[in-house]
């Protein structure tokens, strides 16, 4: 059975910035990073736990596409995938943990 993906507003925020940033440059480079990032969130319905632990002791993953990673949490129970955060990677995610 597939997962349910859940965008946090965190995350529709990141996503928005990260479309802002880069229409200022390139439309056209805009909408591929925002559509690459929209499809590999898309695979975490079928293959929920594909991203590693950010660590040992957290229950976040991390799927990185291009630049950028992909926070989330997997809920088991409730079949649903809860997209957390999108950041470029060279932003620190220590506070993520």
């Amino acid at each position: 059975m597939k997962h349910k993906i859940d965008w946090q507003f965190t995350a529709i925020d990141d996503l928005d910035g990260i479309e802002t940033y880069h229409e200022e440059y390139s439309q056209e480079t805009a909408t591929r990073i925002i559509d690459e990032i929209t499809s590999r969130v898309k695979t975490l319905a079928d293959f929920p736990f594909l991203g590693p632990k950010i660590n040992k002791n957290s229950s976040k993953r991390r799927l990185t596409v291009g630049n950028y990673s992909i926070f989330y949490e997997v809920c088991e129970e409730r079949k649903l995938v809860q997209i957390l955060y999108v950041w470029h990677q060279a932003r620190d995610a220590s506070s993520l943990a």
